[in-house]
């Protein structure tokens, strides 16, 4: 799935599919590998789900993420966005 802004610049969408009811977490790594942004969505049943981030809690540049589950069990997706301002 491709990711989305709001066509506003106010959000990004970081789509996944959730297997079962879960509580995901995403981490943003910045270029030098450092953590620059940490969230958690609690979701009620499986199928697609997505974080929304804000574009404006980042400066220019280029991100990697990773969602897990929070828990710690199995499951993992990943992907890389570009901010240009």
């Amino acid at each position: 799935l491709p990711y989305r802004s709001d066509g506003e610049g106010r959000t990004v969408s970081l789509p996944f599919l959730a297997l079962r009811p879960v509580t995901a977490r995403l981490e943003v790594f910045d270029a030098r590998g450092a953590v620059v942004l940490t969230e958690v969505l609690h979701i009620s049943s499986a199928g697609e789900a997505a974080f929304a981030i804000a574009p404006k809690a980042l400066p220019s540049g280029s991100y990697h993420f990773v969602i897990t589950p929070a828990d710690g069990s199995a499951g993992r997706a990943r992907g890389e966005f570009v901010i240009l301002r």
